[in-house]
């Protein structure tokens, strides 16, 4: 069966890369930019050009039978020809495919909508190139070469320019319906609000036109510190107007971190959000979203919620939503939850791990269909004791409220609670609002006859960003997981531990010599291994060198500096003078100084990885935090005994000075007796 996709891009050569597997863990790995372990994927490209229409459209022929759900991930790479105006962009979608025995691929313009509900609640988007990108301010028109309709009534626009060197500048453009508020639109290198570079749009009663525009280099999720930020991008070419129906227009530009040629070639993902004020120029906390909404509870006028994911390979089409508010004077987050599949039958839970990635431990809301409840539908907790099905049992440990569970009008079950939560190892180090992050594990499978939960039969893990609405992927594999776990376990043991041992050794132990030096040796050696291999998993990681944000790209910068300076000390280890040598004093003050600064970097940097790169939970960075705390005790019990020990020696080499002076003294003067007395008894006479 053929099935048509359509590109809407227009004036481009495009390539076309469809992809589908049998098994929903690959699948899942693929659309997360991972390699599939389990089974290979079918890709086909298939490309044809449209001259009426200006558009690139492609087909798909799967064959095969299909046994399970399949899932499939279009992605579209569009190079424009005018490359001076246009800049290249990507669009991508995850589909479920379970309707007959051949997976289809269905109208780009229907998978808008499921693009549009798996977005970031700041909802990021691609640069698409469409056509009359015009917008009037005041009666100029600004032509921008790119336009997108982002959200009812919000329209961004962008056009890439050539800046001083080279360099690219983004000249942006908004119209938001935003009722006497603000809206803002920029860039993000991974398209998260943190680290974003964005202009704001806000009422100003101060202004000839109603409207001004700030520049902001977002530092938080938090009201507070975004308003402390106002200015700390640079705009230039700026202007706004308000208009009476509650719209805001307004133009700015600002340069990119990149030359205009790699602006032009590159991915350029942008955020954009819209808020009310606080206040005379205060910006309060933006809108998360205006399309999560859960309907079918038993109220029957449905639930707004302010974030949503889709996860469409669990239990027929899982799609998950939430609103977290921070508990007063705790850090906690009260988290209203909802789901709700098409499945008429089995069950659904989405759970709250103790350890990222673990079922053992964790609380789970459970969604499933229950023969003899009234509404056919039951929402209940449960704790995950262990992996067997007699682990798994009501009640579960933190407290559901507000539980409400129905039917659907098509058979699906929809089902909604809330629940208090102490935030993820992240949140409670940073505080909910900035970082925000929360791990959860989601599940589906059968249920039996009398309605008791059977084993699982697809299991993933994901977290949520309560703050900003961020959804990561959901891994139907622990197989990345377990590759950080490694990269984290290697780094920290090897320059973490190994390391400051091998120094302590060099430091504190030279009284058993030589044992300490061919510990020194043996110890810094295998530190540096592991920290080599470590090293190599982080690249293996991120797929190579580039980082995919800010935060992993500045734990990768200090990971090659200490990687770096240790092969260095390495090498300079093998090149030590001999005690004799005039330049062994010099040798003996950068060896240890540099060995101090590898250590101090490292173990900065160990503590960023557990902190900002990725949440292993708590155990993880506690155990080292104990480990490091035991080394640096010993190494000052050990200080205080040379110190000491030196002290004792230094009294006691003074009293032997003493006692050898009164000898010589003593000596000298029965010398001078003996030699003087026949004088006396001469004299005498």
């Amino acid at each position: 069966m053929l099935s048509p996709v359509t590109t809407n891009y227009r004036r481009s050569e495009s390539k076309l890369r469809f992809a589908y597997f049998e098994d929903p863990r690959d699948a899942a790995l693929w659309t997360s930019g991972q390699k599939p372990v389990h089974r290979p994927g079918r890709v086909a490209h298939i490309q044809q050009y449209h001259a009426a229409t200006g558009t690139w459209s492609a087909v798909v022929e799967a064959p095969g039978p299909v046994s399970s759900v399949t899932l499939l991930k279009q992605g579209v790479r569009v190079a424009h020809r005018d490359l001076k105006r246009d800049a290249a962009g990507l669009a991508s979608g995850v589909l479920v495919v379970s309707s007959g025995s051949t997976p289809t691929a269905s109208n780009s313009r229907h998978r808008k909508e499921a693009e549009r509900m798996a977005a970031r609640t700041a909802s990021s988007r691609r640069l698409l190139a469409t056509s009359d990108c015009t917008l009037d301010i005041s009666g100029t028109a600004h032509s921008f070469t790119a336009c997108q309709s982002v959200a009812t009534g919000f329209t961004v626009y962008t056009a890439l320019e050539a800046g001083v060197g080279g360099a690219a500048v983004l000249r942006a453009g908004v119209s938001a319906d935003a009722s006497g508020g603000w809206a803002g639109f920029g860039v993000s290198a991974d398209q998260s609000m943190v680290g974003g570079h964005v202009g704001v749009v806000a009422v100003d009663s101060g202004a000839a036109s109603g409207a001004s525009v700030s520049g902001y280099t977002l530092p938080s999720y938090t009201a507070s510190r975004v308003n402390a930020a106002k200015g700390s991008l640079t705009l230039s070419d700026t202007s706004a107007i308000a208009l009476s129906d509650g719209t805001l227009r307004a133009t700015w530009s600002f340069p990119l971190n990149q030359t205009l040629a790699e602006a032009e070639a590159a991915e350029t993902g942008f955020i954009y959000a819209i808020g009310p004020l606080a206040g005379a120029g205060v910006l309060g906390s933006h809108i998360t979203t205006l399309s999560c909404r859960l309907v079918g509870l038993s109220s029957g006028a449905g639930e707004e919620f302010g974030s949503c994911a889709s996860l469409p390979s669990f239990g027929s089409g899982l799609n998950l939503f939430w609103t977290a508010r921070e508990a007063s004077g705790s850090n906690a987050a009260t988290v209203t939850w909802g789901m709700n599949t098409s499945a008429s039958d089995g069950w659904v839970a989405v759970g709250f791990p103790a350890s990222p990635g673990e079922m053992v431990g964790a609380n789970a809301a459970i969604l499933s269909s229950c023969p003899t409840c009234a509404s056919g539908v039951r929402l209940e907790g449960y704790y995950l004791a262990g992996t067997s099905q007699a682990d798994v049992q009501p009640p579960s440990r933190i407290q559901l409220s507000d539980i409400s569970a129905s039917r659907l009008d098509g058979g699906g079950m929809a089902g909604a609670f809330t629940v208090t939560l102490a935030t993820s190892g992240t949140a409670r180090r940073r505080g909910l609002l900035t970082l925000g992050t929360q791990p959860i594990i989601v599940a589906s499978g059968p249920v039996g006859a009398d309605g008791s939960i059977q084993q699982h039969d697809l299991y993933g893990a994901s977290t949520v960003n309560l703050a900003d609405g961020g959804s990561a992927s959901v891994d139907g594999t622990s197989d990345d997981l377990s590759l950080i776990k490694v990269h984290a376990a290697l780094l920290t043991v090897g320059w973490g531990i190994l390391i400051p041992t091998g120094i302590l050794l060099a430091r504190s132990f030279k009284r058993h010599d030589p044992l300490w030096f061919y510990g020194h040796i043996a110890v810094q050696t295998l530190g540096l291994a592991l920290g080599i291999a470590g090293v190599g998993i982080g690249f293996h990681l991120v797929g190579g060198w580039t980082a995919p944000n800010d935060t992993v790209q500045t734990h990768r910068d200090l990971g090659v500096t200490i990687l770096v300076l240790g092969v260095v000390q390495f090498l300079l280890a093998l090149t030590k003078p001999h005690k004799e040598h005039r330049r062994r004093g010099w040798w003996n003050l950068v060896h240890k100084w540099l060995g101090r600064a590898v250590v101090i970097i490292a173990i900065a940097n160990i503590y960023y990885g557990y902190i900002r790169v990725y949440d292993l939970g708590v155990w993880p960075y506690a155990t080292y935090s104990g480990v490091l705390g035991l080394i640096l005790l010993v190494g000052l019990v050990r200080e205080v005994q040379l110190r000491r020990e030196s002290a004792r020696l230094r009294v006691s080499a003074s009293g032997q000075f003493l006692a050898t002076q009164n000898a010589l003294a003593m000596q000298d003067e029965r010398e001078s007796e003996s030699s003087t007395g026949p004088l006396k008894q001469k004299a005498a006479v």
